[in-house]
């Protein structure tokens, strides 16, 4: 793991401190334990250096899904509330997400994707998927973020559906083999 600096780590902690007593959907899975860092290839966090405070953080998940080859970004993201004002997605996906790609890429990683728990009307999450794809490319070239149709499962041991974007890069389309339903009441 890269050296941070203390104040960073304490911070993290506090945050999942914070979280995991709080009654927002994130209090599940964002505990100190469950946060499964292990899983990671990398786990970013985007700092305010002058505030000394945590902007977002997500890192690329890869171990779920040994048969496949592919990561899934953003896992375990959260945006910091006090860092509403500035562009969310410009951010995570410019920065961090660019970040997870190419330590993805340099393992021989060569399919990704990003899925959420939020039960988003299908045009915000087509805006998000829009708006990742011009991030990602200001530093990534030829990439797509695509909305998938209907929800995955995308947790293999246990039931997690989800919205996903598929992340394209150089028009190389791919298969996701996760479960599929095309609605939630299936």
């Amino acid at each position: 793991m890269k050296e941070v600096p203390t104040w960073v780590h304490d911070k993290f902690y506090e945050i999942l401190d914070d979280l995991a007593q709080s009654d927002k959907l994130l209090a599940k899975n964002y505990t100190r334990d469950r946060i499964k860092l292990h899983k990671m290839l990398t786990f970013d966090v985007l700092t305010d250096m002058d505030k000394r405070d945590i902007i977002c953080f997500g890192g690329l998940q890869i171990n779920s899904w040994p048969d496949f080859n592919m990561g899934r970004v953003s896992s375990r993201h959260y945006f910091s509330p006090r860092y509403k004002y500035i562009h969310r997605h410009h951010y995570n996906w410019e920065y961090c997400v660019v970040n997870q790609i190419q330590a993805g890429l340099a393992e021989g990683i060569d399919r990704f994707f990003f899925s959420t728990e939020h039960e988003a009307f299908h045009k915000v999450f087509d805006r998000a998927c829009v708006n990742a794809t011009r991030a990602l490319n200001k530093k990534i070239p030829n990439v797509v973020v695509k909305p998938c149709e209907g929800y995955y499962n995308v947790t293999p041991l246990s039931e997690s559906w989800q919205r996903v974007g598929q992340i394209i890069i150089d028009n190389k389309e791919w298969d996701i083999e996760l479960e599929k339903k095309w609605n939630l009441n299936e």
